[in-house]
This record gives structure tokens, sequence and C-alpha cells, in this order.
């Protein structure tokens, strides 16, 4: 089980570690002295940057992204929706909603 989010990580860490979850996938703010200079570690972990990270994240555990079941609330995650063995759209946003319709994803609204 991997979190992958564009969420901070000084935000979501908390919460993957209460959950027992990791590794963290996630946009890293660049720290020096402990003090954040406002720029990245690398790029946002969203859309084709997140797809990237979670594709060499499963070929370093042996498997593929058909290997891969993906959640996701969010359009910007259409890509790696796209490319993993099963994409399920959880309180989807318009645009996931109406591409997970077109595609016959699984659905799920939790409220």
């Amino acid at each position: 089980l991997v979190l992958a989010t564009s969420s901070l990580c000084l935000i979501v860490r908390q919460l993957a570690d209460h959950l027992g979850i990791d590794p963290v996938l996630s946009t890293e703010l660049e720290f020096e002295d402990d003090i954040s200079t406002g720029r990245f570690v690398r790029p946002p972990c969203f859309s084709e940057e997140k797809l990237r990270r979670v594709a060499k994240f499963a070929r370093e555990q042996g498997a593929t992204l058909a290997d891969v079941t993906f959640y996701s609330d969010s359009r910007l995650d259409i890509p790696l929706l796209e490319a993993c063995g099963e994409a399920v759209a959880v309180n989807p946003d318009r645009g996931l909603r109406r591409r997970a319709e077109t595609e016959g994803w699984q659905i799920v609204d939790v409220s």
C-alpha cells in the first residue's frame, strides 16, 4: 500500500504514519537550515509526474502499472488511472466522474 498524493509531505506524513502507510510519494518542499526555500525538491507530484513516480515505484518492487489499483478523486490523476490495471474514482470531481463513466471505471461515493 502506497500513498501517492499531490499534497505536501509535511502535511500527509503524519496521516500516513497513523494509517501505517509507507512509502509516501508526495510533493516535497526544499529546506535549507530548517527553513523552507519555497521551492520544490522536484516537480510537484500530480498528473504526469505522479504517473512517473508510481511507475518507478512499481518497477522497483518488481511490478508494472498493470498490477496497480489506483484510487483518486481528481481529474488530474487521469493519466495514472488510465495506465493502471484497475482505476477507482472515489468521490470524483466532475471531470473524473465523466471519464470514469465513459471508461467503465468503478465509482465510489462516500458521504
